[in-house]
């Protein structure tokens, strides 16, 4: 997204890819037959998506990836006993699978759960995501500190979770997300709770690209198709380099960095 971004803003742009492939995460194992994704096979937070394309001047569907919403089930939890959690974005059978396990009280405290997650979502999208930070001062912006109570920053997920869960189980599975982010359900942090509301949010919810994430009608073409911009190239399969960047500074229509060692 960087890249194709400083391509359409005028910049000559150079991608390097250490592999022999693009994608990364979003690339596909092929193997007897079938087909993987190495990466994760759900989009969370699709608006992010469609400003990037909307930035390129083009839209994801007339790039040729079709995204299918999830409507009734995301995916199963299934517990060691054969028990099995529907994990929605449909407020229906969220109602329906929160209540079997936490009565009928349980679907008020959900909704109090997510309309925390919802504050975490919004301080974390507007704040921090759409934000440069690029010294310790930009912490300090009053916008932010403004928020800092409300995203309990001394708290774990798992903590927060257990003021609206009583049962083990849902405390479990409205938490079990956090692995993505290379933490424990218990590590404080201030954003792990917009996971649970990304992928619940009957707004945003998740979809599936039809085309899969590496399909060749999907992000891999902008590598070789222009957008607007300078030549951009690709690299691919290069060796090992090692760069100090020490400085980044605009001048006219190149971005001069400093490579050491």
């Amino acid at each position: 997204a960087i890249a194709a971004r400083l391509a359409k803003a005028g910049y000559k742009v150079t991608v390097l890819e250490k592999n022999d492939f693009t994608g990364g995460r979003c690339s596909l194992i092929h193997h007897e037959g079938y087909r993987f994704d190495q990466g994760p096979s759900l989009l969370l937070l699709p608006q992010l998506f469609h400003e990037t394309f909307r930035d390129l001047d083009t839209t994801i569907a007339d790039s040729g990836v079709d995204l299918l919403r999830c409507q009734d089930v995301n995916y199963n939890v299934w517990f060691h006993d054969g028990e099995l959690f529907k994990h929605s974005s449909d407020l229906a059978t969220m109602k329906v699978e929160v209540e079997r396990w936490e009565g009928k009280e349980g679907f008020a405290r959900y909704l109090s759960w997510m309309r925390e997650a919802h504050t975490h979502y919004e301080v974390s999208v507007t704040g921090v995501l759409h934000r440069n930070f690029t010294s310790l001062f930009n912490l300090a912006r009053p916008s932010l500190l403004k928020h800092v109570v409300a995203l309990h920053p001394l708290e774990s997920i798992y903590a927060r979770a257990s003021r609206y869960f009583w049962t083990e189980r849902l405390r479990r599975v409205f938490t079990f997300a956090v692995m993505y982010m290379g933490i424990y359900c218990d590590s404080p942090g201030v954003t792990s709770v917009t996971l649970s509301f990304v992928n619940k949010s009957p707004r945003y919810g998740n979809d599936y690209p039809g085309t899969n994430f590496a399909g060749h009608c999907g992000g891999e073409q902008f590598y070789v198709n222009p957008v607007n911009g300078e030549e951009t190239s690709l690299i691919m399969n290069c060796d090992a380099i090692k760069t100090d960047i020490r400085y980044c500074q605009s001048i006219g229509k190149k971005v001069l960095l400093s490579i050491g060692g």
